[in-house]
Parts: C-alpha cells; sequence; structure tokens
C-alpha cells in the first residue's frame, strides 16, 4: 500500500462548488509528491483533505493503509507548514518549534533533543531565543519547517511555502526542502502554483485543472509527453507555441495554419500517427526551445524555415528571449545570445520538426 492514497476524492462546498472532482493518487514512501496547477485547480483544497482541515464528501483517504477519513488531524501523523509561517509572535524560536511537543507532554529532555536536532538540519543553532519579528523571511520559513521535523511525522504537507519570499530566497529555499527530504527520506506532498518549483523539486508531479487531475508523471515526461494541450502550455516556462490549422495531403503531408494561411510541411514519420487527422482541424505546438535562428543549412536539418518580424527581444543574460510575428501569428523563441535583427526587422527562424506536438482541436488530447 502506497504511504498516502486517494481514492475517488471528491469535495462539495455547502455552496454546490465542486472543488476537486474524483482524485486518485497514490504517494510512494519516501516520496517527493507535487500538486501544481493554478489558482482554483482544487490543489490546496486537496492537501486540507489530506490534513483533515477539510472534510471530504466522496471517496477514501489512506495514511499507511489505515482509512483516516474521520481521524482527527492531530491523530493522522501528518505535519503540514504553511503559506504564513503562522508563527507564535511572542515566542522564542525555541519555544515555536517546541509548542507543539509541549502540547504532546513529550518530556523536557526529549523536547530540547528533537529541537536541537532539527535546528542543526536547517541551521537554526545560533537564533533559537529570538523572537519572530527579529526573522529574516527565510529564517521564519525554517522555523516553520523545523517546527514541522521535530513531530518526527510520517507525511509532511507543504502549501505553497515559498510563495511569500523574494526569488533569490526561493530559489535557495527550494534547495533546502529538496536536501531536507533526501535528509529525512520522509514523504511530502507539496503545493504550488509555480511550475518552476514543481519541476525542479517533485519526484513526480499532478497537474491539475477545475479539479481535475490532467497527469501525474514525473517532470521530464510532462515537459516530453504533456497527454493534452493544457499541460503542454502550463508546464514549461515561456509557454509552449501553438497554432490552429488543418492537415492537409499533397504528395507530401503538410499544417496549414487556418488564419495566416501559413504551410509547413511535416516530416515523414508523423504520417502514421496523424493519418487520421487529414482535412482536419488540429492544434499545432512547438516549444520556444526548439526554434532557433536559421543558418543556411536549416531547410536541409529537419527544420521549417518561417521568415517573421522581430517585435521584443529580451536579453536574460545566459539567452535571449524572442518575440516575432507574422500577420495574426506571434512565437516566442529561447535563442543563444547572438546579433539579432531590431525590433520591426525581419529575422528567418527554424522550426525543429521533429519537436512538434500535435493535439486534439476539440478535445486537446495530445496525438
Amino acid at each position: 500500500m502506497p504511504s498516502v492514497a486517494l481514492r475517488g476524492l471528491r469535495k462539495v462546498f455547502d455552496d454546490g462548488t465542486v472543488a476537486v472532482h474524483g482524485a486518485d493518487i497514490s504517494v510512494e514512501e519516501g516520496e517527493f509528491l507535487v500538486l501544481v496547477g493554478p489558482s482554483g485547480c482544487g490543489k490546496s483544497t486537496t492537501l486540507r483533505m489530506i490534513a483533515g482541515l477539510e472534510t471530504i464528501t466522496e471517496g477514501s483517504l489512506y495514511i499507511d493503509d489505515h482509512l483516516v477519513n474521520d481521524v482527527a488531524p492531530k491523530d493522522r501523523n501528518i505535519a503540514m507548514v504553511f503559506q504564513n509561517y503562522a508563527l507564535y509572535p511572542h515566542m522564542s524560536v525555541f519555544d515555536n518549534m517546541a509548542f507543539g511537543l509541549k502540547l504532546r507532554k513529550v518530556p523536557k529532555h526529549e523536547i530540547k533533543e528533537r529541537v536541537d536536532q532539527a535546528a542543526s538540519i536547517l541551521g537554526l543553532e545560533d537564533i533559537l531565543e529570538r523572537k519572530p519579528k527579529a526573522l529574516s523571511g527565510g529564517q521564519r520559513q525554517r522555523v516553520a519547517v523545523g517546527r514541522a521535523i521535530v513531530r518526527h511525522p510520517r507525511v509532511f504537507l507543504f502549501d505553497e511555502p515559498l510563495s511569500n519570499l523574494d526569488a533569490k530566497l526561493r530559489v535557495q529555499m527550494r534547495m533546502e526542502i529538496s536536501k531536507l527530504h533526501r535528509k529525512l527520506g520522509a514523504t511530502m506532498i507539496y503545493v504550488t502554483h509555480d511550475q518552476v518549483e514543481a519541476m525542479t523539486m517533485g519526484d513526480r508531479i499532478v497537474v491539475m485543472k477545475d479539479g481535475y487531475i490532467e497527469q501525474i508523471d514525473t517532470p521530464i515526461d510532462l515537459y516530453t509527453q504533456p497527454v493534452n494541450r493544457f499541460v503542454a502550455g502550463f508546464i514549461g516556462s515561456p509557454a509552449m507555441n501553438f497554432m490552429e490549422g488543418t492537415l492537409q495531403q499533397n504528395g507530401s503531408l503538410t499544417f496549414r495554419e487556418a488564419d495566416s494561411g501559413l504551410s509547413i510541411v511535416l516530416s515523414d514519420e508523423r504520417k502514421s500517427s496523424l493519418a487520421d487527422y487529414i482535412n482536419l482541424p488540429i492544434t499545432l505546438g512547438i516549444r520556444p526551445e526548439d526554434i532557433s535562428v536559421a543558418r543556411a543549412d536549416s531547410a536541409e536539418n529537419d527544420s521549417a524555415v518561417i521568415e517573421l518580424k522581430v517585435e521584443l527581444l529580451e536579453p536574460m543574460g545566459n539567452e535571449i528571449i524572442l518575440h516575432a510575428s507574422s500577420n495574426a501569428l506571434e512565437f516566442v523563441a529561447r535563442v543563444v545570445p547572438q546579433e539579432l535583427p531590431d525590433p520591426g526587422q525581419n529575422i528567418r527562424l527554424a522550426f525543429a520538426r521533429s519537436k512538434f506536438h500535435f493535439f486534439d482541436h476539440e478535445s486537446g488530447k495530445s496525438l
């Protein structure tokens, strides 16, 4: 049995709003699982049902093979780290971390041992006597994590714990939580709306939308094999480029974009998988990193070359984010640092045909 198992978990609020539609998730022991999706997708509600902070409308929740639907949060052997730290301002760091243990009447010597151990893991030894107001945002977050560690839970739950931190500190805390997971070997379930956090931290990722689970997979498989257009567009930054059009078979298999009439000849390997979509509407997707500045031999190297107008250049140091357009089409490309035409001038871009993704126009399902 997995460490945590959700079987048909459903949440309906009193006003009739369905927040989660029959979630089925298995979290293996010691796994770092990330729930990701846009605001309102149901990820935090799912986490709160696991924690026992939201009642379950339908379905079953198991922790360590035990049905816990009606088990009180304090008896589920879980610890939760919240977005807003939830520290007691009048207590020292030590007392904040020890508070839950004192309520459980854990012996004083054991409390000190657990707090000292957690402080050592998180680098908090020198600030145990400080109050929260004297701490930085990163230090407060580490105290909140330390408060969870001292409980020795079977499962850690994180509800967008880094969203209040600045960009540099978020990167640092991502690393610290990932290292903590490896050190403790505990099961961790982490909620975020930031797909970069999800991709860099999770062993597996659950992508959610409108209360439904769209895909559960490893970061690399979510990126390379999205099951539908939503996942393809949500995972990856900048987002995947999409074109709407039809497939035509005139000697070679060709994609014709609907508004501009742009035609792209596809590779022969695509014929069998797309045979049922000839003369039907279809969506073509390509990631920004699979578009490059065309060289003289680009047309011979699995590339479709398109001339576009440069709209905007965003130099990032190690790369340039290039925005280009043609008639009704707009594209974003991620290219290596180089001399590029100024905005308003034309540029020839090479689209890697082997990297094209195709989706059903109606359902959005990957083909």
